[in-house]
């Protein structure tokens, strides 16, 4: 890690693990997550319904191109654009920065988010890693994205296909 808040260190989240929700909104991330996370992260709710949990180096480099002028895009580094402005306040407006585990590895979520999310109180869920950040997700919409993670290794290679010739695809 470099630097005091190991902004600089590059770190691919990887794995996933199902967890219950208790009474009080709090889950238990396995330590092995906890290590990939730090120690302190960002809560903030996923552009595609989920909550996202952000390790503090990737959380920033979000937001280098908003801050640092680009020339081939600087719309984004021009405060007076009213589209960035509403872009950053949707980001931003619900995370929770400078988050952290209980000293038991528990992480209260807050309600907000798991209204936003559709997730409640005693609900198991799936932590999945997504390269940059921690997804909480529900069981149904990990099944749903994703196929059978009971099985994880069924028709994995078609899934990666699929997802690979998705991702080479154009945007149109």
């Amino acid at each position: 890690m470099e630097g005091e808040s190991g902004r600089n260190r590059v770190v691919i989240l990887t794995g996933s693990e199902d967890v219950n929700i208790d009474d009080q909104g709090r889950i238990l991330i396995p330590k092995r997550l906890r290590e990939q996370l730090g120690a302190d992260f960002t809560i903030a709710p996923g552009d595609d319904g989920g909550i996202y949990l952000w390790p503090e180096n990737y959380w920033y480099a979000k937001f280098e191109p908003f801050v640092k002028s680009d020339p081939a895009n600087p719309a984004m580094s021009d405060p007076s654009n009213p589209g960035r402005s509403k872009y950053l306040a949707l980001l931003t407006k619900d995370a929770v920065g400078n988050s952290n585990c209980d000293s038991s590895g528990r992480l209260t979520l807050p309600k907000r988010l798991m209204t936003m999310a559709k997730i409640s109180a005693k609900e198991k869920v799936s932590l999945v890693c997504e390269f940059d950040h921690i997804a909480i997700r529900s069981r149904d919409e990990v099944v749903d994205r994703y196929g059978d993670s009971d099985n994880k290794f069924y028709k994995l290679q078609e899934r990666l296909s699929a997802a690979r010739r998705e991702m080479l695809e154009p945007v149109k």
